[in-house]
């Protein structure tokens, strides 16, 4: 891979923001069917609560206050914290929404000035576990990505090119009046009305506080406007899905990333480049696109004109527009004339915080999905894998990759029922390895792609990462798991699992062994 997994993780901040989805288990096995039901019968209200995203808001207030406090919680600690809050007595305060929306200033230990290049100038926080998941892999890593928002995007045709990419007042299409990443209620509409009727200077100034230095200071690529000229810009309401861009080791892992995704009902996801570089674009099916004002930009001459100009402004929202004494100065005027009423205004924006709360859980169908298949544990502290393809990694298909002949080791289960149980028990002797996967076997007649039978030996070299070699000796003994562990001493695993006479009964006994170990390639 090209990008850098050490600068991602640096720039998504304190790991314990990797714990945002704690108790979201659940939303993941929600229907689809049940969601849009319960969507559709709470269109045109902003103050309705979705169960899960307003469980991700409680644990991020949650942690700010951590962060503030700086407290030392265990992670163990702080899990259990996160599931016993009382999401129904949380209200989404400005302080919270301004940290999702990146104007926060709580202190999360995040750097986005050294890597993050976009408007916004940080990651969503939304994502940031699901980011992290892709590190914790060692294969995969985002190289950009969006958690979902709503936005008053002001187009401008005559800004269309290249050299006003790095323009400071109009992007390459146009500029943000209004971005919201969270949940809008009253407020935040009010707050959308008045940032469509004001004058903007700069394309990112909705992702701040207050306006920056760079609108005067730096590059404007914008065309100067002549004496008795207008200029008409099309203002859009537009909701749109998450977005991940994922940068994958090989093309296999693309695929694998990518089959995931569509399981999970992300039909809109694909592989967009697998050249030299291998990056899958995971996306969200929700959007909305809708035009709801336009921007009148003039430059008069004399008092009359500019009288004129104002008795001719239609502010169906009663709000005055933001000209400032500079812009009176110039005699630039800006006048929003709106499409639609303020009650239609805020049906839509009603709409847009459904969408949202059906792309949030989208999203967590899909985190949980991935932590399950890769093996991914959140509640352990968070640590990139030391073996990782990088660009200067030559990479071979494993089809026929040639891998040493260093061996590791697997415990043969017969019960599905104890994996869990001993796959705790291991990871807390240390002794379970997260660099592979628990595989599952199928009863006889039946296939996984996983665990190859036909194979007699287990000293062949050529297979996929994960798949075991196994003979018809060891499926005549009803193995039901294999469990990944370190290569380990007989009397270290009967150390722990001497306590568990159950679990025992059900594993493979060879030669009298308290277990059966059963050495395969990787």
């Amino acid at each position: 891979m090209r990008v850098d997994p050490e600068k991602v993780a640096k720039v998504l901040g304190d790991e314990l923001l990797e714990l945002i989805y704690t108790g979201t288990e659940d939303s993941a096995k929600e229907s689809c069917a049940d969601t849009r039901r319960r969507v559709q019968n709470a269109l045109g209200e902003l103050e309705s609560q979705d169960g899960a995203s307003w469980q991700i808001y409680s644990n991020i207030a949650h942690l700010m206050d951590q962060f503030r406090n700086k407290r030392q919680d265990s992670r163990t600690a702080l899990i259990q914290q996160l599931r016993d809050r009382d999401i129904n007595a949380l209200k989404l305060d400005g302080t919270t929404r301004d940290y999702i929306n990146g104007k926060g200033s709580a202190d999360h230990g995040s750097q986005p000035d050294e890597v993050d290049r976009s408007v916004k100038g940080s990651v969503d926080v939304l994502l940031i576990p699901l980011l992290r998941a892709f590190l914790r892999t060692g294969r995969f890593a985002s190289t950009s990505c969006c958690s979902g928002r709503t936005v008053l995007f002001e187009s401008n045709a005559d800004h269309a090119s290249a050299a006003t990419k790095r323009s400071t007042d109009f992007g390459r299409a146009g500029r943000f009046l209004y971005a919201s990443h969270s949940h809008m209620d009253v407020g935040e509409s009010e707050h959308a009305v008045r940032a469509l009727n004001s004058k903007v200077h700069s394309k990112g100034v909705c992702y701040h506080n207050v306006e920056s230095n760079e609108t005067r200071g730096a590059v404007n690529a914008s065309r100067e406007m002549t004496i008795g000229e207008t200029q008409l810009c099309d203002v859009v309401l537009k909701f749109e899905s998450f977005l991940i861009h994922v940068e994958c080791n090989s093309l296999e892992d693309s695929a694998e990333l990518l089959q995931l995704a569509r399981e999970c009902g992300l039909k809109q996801s694909g592989i967009i480049t697998c050249s030299k570089r291998f990056i899958v674009s995971i996306r969200g099916s929700y959007g909305l696109e809708a035009p709801v004002a336009i921007r009148h930009y003039s430059k008069v001459s004399r008092k009359y004109d500019v009288e004129r100009y104002r008795e001719a402004s239609n502010d169906l929202f009663s709000q005055s527009q933001q000209n400032t004494a500079e812009d009176v100065q110039n005699k630039e005027y800006v006048n929003t004339t709106w499409l639609v009423t303020e009650d239609y205004f805020r049906y839509i924006l009603a709409t847009c915080n459904q969408k949202l709360a059906s792309s949030i859980r989208q999203m967590l169908r899909f985190y949980w999905a991935f932590v399950n298949r890769f093996d991914v544990d959140a509640s352990m502290p968070f640590v990139l894998p030391r073996n990782r393809a990088t660009s200067d990694t030559k990479v071979i298909p494993r089809c026929v990759e040639q891998r040493s002949q260093s061996q590791n080791t697997v415990v043969a289960l017969k019960s599905l029922h104890y994996i869990k149980v001993l796959k705790t028990m291991l990871e807390n002797k240390g002794l379970y390895d997260k660099s592979r996967r628990v595989i599952t076997v199928p009863s006889r007649g039946q296939t996984n792609k996983d665990v190859d039978y036909s194979l007699v030996s287990v000293t062949i070299t050529e297979h996929e990462r994960h798949m075991i070699l196994t003979t018809d000796t060891i499926q005549n003994m009803n193995v039901a798991a294999f469990i990944p562990i370190s290569c380990t001493t007989d009397d270290v695993l009967k150390e722990t699992l001497v306590g568990t006479p159950e679990i025992l009964e059900d594993m493979v006994i060879t030669n009298g062994s308290l277990r059966y170990l059963l050495y395969c390639d990787t």
